[in-house]
């Protein structure tokens, strides 16, 4: 997976994005509650066009480290760089308008719109301009309406746009928190464990449909605990524990590191494989 074969139709080509400047990068990224240093000096880099992977075991860091990247916890020290400019004081929505969208554990849809309206209102660009448009024309077709129809194909919930959000497997469920953050046209997608709570059939079919999206255009960092998903979809792999980053690198090269292995994966590493 790489940005050579990104969609003709892809949503965020950047031709202007200098070759060998990471789309994402931070620098030192430490984060302190109190006393408590959930994260500590931590550099990671997210390339463009790349499917990138980070693991820990729970209390590790990881959503805290998302939390820091998309504003909503503030950084102690450090500083995180996107598309090639300083983020570290804007707040949350800012970041998001500037494509660092993420997904969160808990799933909220709106259980009384349908899947497609779900996607709408995600893709609705607020602001003073859209509500003018509102008052003058109640009527419009929403600007939001290419990028949900977009997101739906992405995911490959097209056949489900009537429907509620109770009529739907948790997996498609899931689906849909994935399509909405993509409604909202990312340049860098945060996964925070897509497949958590998912049967294996589900976990299939989720990784199935998370492997194209670097095909659209679009970079991705994923939180997960299920270790065939993320040895099958990453290019580059992190790893947190006690919220230090303790390797990085290929599947391969994560799959056999004994660090790796003694403070994560709890098994010897000849035993864990990549679900083809």
């Amino acid at each position: 997976m790489n940005a050579t074969g990104r969609a003709a139709s892809a949503p965020n080509e950047d031709p202007g994005l200098r070759e060998g400047f990471g789309l994402l990068e931070t620098s030192g990224l430490t984060v302190r509650f109190g006393a408590v240093i959930a994260n500590q000096d931590i550099d990671l880099r997210v390339e463009p066009g790349s499917f990138v992977g980070l693991i820990g075991p729970n209390g590790a860091g990881k959503t805290t480290f998302v939390d820091a990247l998309t504003g909503f916890v503030p950084t102690s020290s450090g500083s995180v760089v996107f598309d090639g400019k300083p983020i570290d004081d804007l707040p949350a929505h800012k970041r998001a308008q500037s494509g660092l969208v993420r997904t969160f554990q808990q799933l909220e849809l709106f259980e009384d719109l349908t899947v497609w309206h779900n996607l709408l209102v995600a893709g609705e660009k607020p602001g003073w301009r859209a509500l003018l448009s509102d008052l003058i024309q109640p009527g419009r077709r929403s600007a939001g309406v290419p990028d949900a129809e977009w997101a739906l194909s992405a995911v490959g919930l097209d056949g489900l746009r009537d429907a509620l959000p109770n009529e739907l497997s948790h997996g498609q469920r899931k689906l849909v928190g994935v399509a909405r953050a993509l409604a909202a046209r990312p340049k860098l997608l945060l996964l925070d464990e897509p497949a958590a709570g998912l049967d294996t059939a589900e976990t299939r079919a989720l990784g199935g449909q998370l492997s194209t999206l670097t095909d659209h255009g679009i970079s991705v960092l994923m939180i997960e605990h299920d270790m065939n998903l993320v040895l099958s979809l990453c290019d580059h792999i992190h790893v947190l524990d006690f919220g230090q980053k303790i390797a990085s690198g290929t599947p391969d090269e994560i799959r056999s590191n004994p660090v790796v292995v003694s403070a994560y994966l709890g098994q010897s590493a000849s035993s864990t494989e990549a679900t083809p």
